[in-house]
Parts: structure tokens; sequence; C-alpha cells
């Protein structure tokens, strides 16, 4: 099960188990592998993150397939995905998501990342993960068109910007604020793109509006 990640600690190794022997000693395993040099390289001191030989790693996988199924595989992906979701290791977790195609996930977890990426001014990070969902399903989505926007602020491209938020604000308009506890979040940011576009094109009066 562990194959299935680029890398692993005894939690994630846990969240993998939980389901068929929710007290296994994963880190007894760990302990054992790493003490008798089985294919399995430490990636840090603590030994707490470990990584396994490639050509191990491949057979793991073929046998997991082979024994349990794409389904089951897919649930191990969608599994890790919110696991490193949850500890803010986005990049990890799109990596689960994309290997299942699964769009909403990924998408999510975009999101769920977003203002970090964001208050460090990450563009690179950012477009990065632009390039990773088709152009109609982000046309489709109020929070990624957000991000798009940002984007082209970050950029200092700002009626593209403007262009972008206008659109999520039009998908915005149609959603029921009981049903997206983020929707005010999501104004506000449309708010303050159009407060930087108007403050940078001479009109002061509208970026106080």
């Amino acid at each position: 099960r562990i194959s299935i990640t680029t890398r692993f600690c005894e939690s994630l190794g846990k969240a993998l188990m939980d389901d068929v022997d929710p007290d296994c000693d994963v880190q007894g395993y760990l302990d054992y592998l790493e003490s008798n040099e089985l294919f399995m390289i430490g990636l840090d001191n603590r030994h707490d993150w470990y990584r396994l030989h490639p050509l191990l790693g491949d057979t793991l996988r073929e046998r997991l397939l082979e024994a349990n199924g794409a389904e089951m595989v897919a649930d191990l992906h969608a599994r890790a995905a919110r696991w490193y979701g949850r500890r803010g290791l986005i990049d990890q977790a799109l990596y689960h998501g994309l290997e299942i195609h699964d769009l909403a996930l990924v998408k999510g977890l975009m999101q769920l990342g977003f203002c970090d990426v964001l208050n460090r001014t990450d563009r690179q990070q950012l477009e990065r993960w632009l390039t990773m969902i088709p152009s109609d399903e982000i046309e489709r989505s109020p929070g990624l068109l957000l991000m798009r926007a940002w984007d082209f602020a970050l950029r200092w491209e700002l009626p593209t910007a403007l262009q972008a938020a206008g659109q999520a604000k039009v998908l915005l308009s149609k959603t029921d604020p009981g049903v997206n506890s983020a929707l005010p979040i999501m104004l506000g940011q449309i708010a303050t793109l159009e407060s930087q576009a108007a403050y940078f094109t001479g009109q002061p009066d509208r970026a106080v509006d």
C-alpha cells in the first residue's frame, strides 16, 4: 500500500492501513525494513520520511493492482491526497489526485492551499497548478477563476485579471450563500482585485468604494 506514494511516514502508512488493520505496527515494519536495508531509503536524519527503491516500488504497485483492482488503488490515492491536504502538503496531495484523474478532488485541494500560495506571492506555483486543470474546467469554477485572476494580477496584467474575476463574480451570483460558506471570502477577493485595478488606473474614489 505504501508503494503508491513517492514518500511516506508512519502516520501516512497508518492512514493507508486503517481499513484492514487499524492496529498495524507501521513503525515496527519501517524499523525492520530500514535496519535490514531492504530497499527503503531514508529521507531525513530524524527517520520520519522514507521512499522505496524505484524497482521495488514498481513491483509492489503491480502486485497491489493485480491483487486488489483499480478501484481500491484509487481509494488509496484519494486517502493519501486527503492526508497530505490536511497537513498543508498540497503539491504531494495533488500528485495523488491527478494519479486517479479526480478533478473534483484536485480543485478542492488547490483551493485549500490557495491562500498560503497567495500569502507567499508564489506565482510560479500558482501557474503550475493552473496548468494541471483543463481550461474549460477552470471556467466552470469560480474558485479556479479567482486563482487565474490572481495569477494575472501578480503579473500586473490587470485588465485580464478583472476579466477572470468578472467571470467568477457571475458564477458566484448564482450560488446559494447557505451552500457555499466561502462566498464572502471569494467576493472579498474580487473586491480587492477591482480596488487594486482602480487604484493603479487613477480611480482612487472607485478604489475606496
